[in-house]
């Protein structure tokens, strides 16, 4: 860890194919399977780049899931702005082949809610509220204080409470 701080790119790579899989991983959580390569590709860019402000290497791990979350928010404004979010993926949704009646309803009502929600509140949606990651990696993510996270989660499910009525 260390010498990737320091700037060495073959240490750096190592660091990046030991935790490849679980950058996937977390990619594949918040974007399409199609979109997983470049989120991580851009997830390690950014990793590469501001490696060195990690003052704790043993965080590594959340720092990294903060990262590809912030890519995801990224991923997800320009998906927004070129198509619409018209997305069909069922990543936001957790799809898990079920098909009765009310299983379908239910996630039809929540895909329209989401995609009512801004990209970074999809985002918050899925790290917060689904995952329930804890709100101090979601703040590293959003580049925003803790408290500023509980607010934006608390304004979050008034939202949420507010398209549910709507539906």
């Amino acid at each position: 860890m260390t010498k990737s701080q320091g700037g060495d790119l073959a240490a750096f790579n190592n660091l990046v194919i030991a935790s490849m899989a679980f950058a996937a991983k977390v990619a594949s959580q918040l974007v399409p399977s199609r979109a997983v390569e470049d989120v991580c590709q851009e997830a390690f860019l950014s990793a590469y780049l501001g490696l060195h402000r990690l003052r704790e290497p043993e965080k590594y791990w959340g720092w990294l899931k903060a990262v590809v979350a912030k890519r995801s928010v990224d991923y997800w404004r320009s998906a927004r702005q070129h198509t619409g979010m018209g997305e069909s993926d069922h990543t936001l949704l957790g799809y898990c082949g079920e098909t009765s009646p009310e299983r379908v309803q239910a996630r039809d009502e929540l895909r329209a809610i989401l995609l009512r929600l801004s990209p970074e509140e999809v985002v918050l949606f899925k790290l917060a509220l689904v995952e329930e990651t804890p709100y101090r990696s979601i703040a590293i993510a959003f580049d925003t204080t803790v408290l500023g996270i509980k607010l934006r989660v608390h304004k979050l499910k008034k939202k949420l409470r507010s398209l549910a009525v709507s539906c």
